[in-house]
């Protein structure tokens, strides 16, 4: 088991999802001895949500029924969720994660 002190990161890596652009830190866990593959990782750190056009970071505020409302400072982009930002963080970190697990299960 690998484990990082401070925001010494192995990976950071841009990533899409939910209409957004993220930045995602991430330690490696495991490689293939042979190929240097990375078979698994944990990701540590997830920046978001960006703005897709500027990649600026959105602005988050609450609205009726449970809604989150992010909208661009600079261009106006606006995206309505039924997530938070920290919920759609834990989203993003489990979907690359279980990417790498996948990819790992069907080699």
């Amino acid at each position: 088991m690998v484990i990082s002190i401070g925001n010494n990161y192995d990976l950071e890596a841009k990533a899409e999802g939910y209409g957004f652009k993220w930045k995602v830190h991430a330690d490696i866990k495991r490689k293939n001895p042979l190929t240097n593959e990375i078979l698994d990782i944990n990701v540590g750190m997830v920046d978001g949500p960006y703005c897709k056009n500027d990649y600026r970071k959105m602005k988050e505020s609450r609205t009726y029924f449970g809604r989150y409302k992010y909208k661009c400072p600079k261009c106006g982009y606006k995206r309505t969720l039924l997530k938070n930002c920290w919920t759609l963080e834990c989203e993003i970190e489990d979907d690359i994660e279980a990417k790498y697990r996948w990819t790992e299960a069907n080699s």
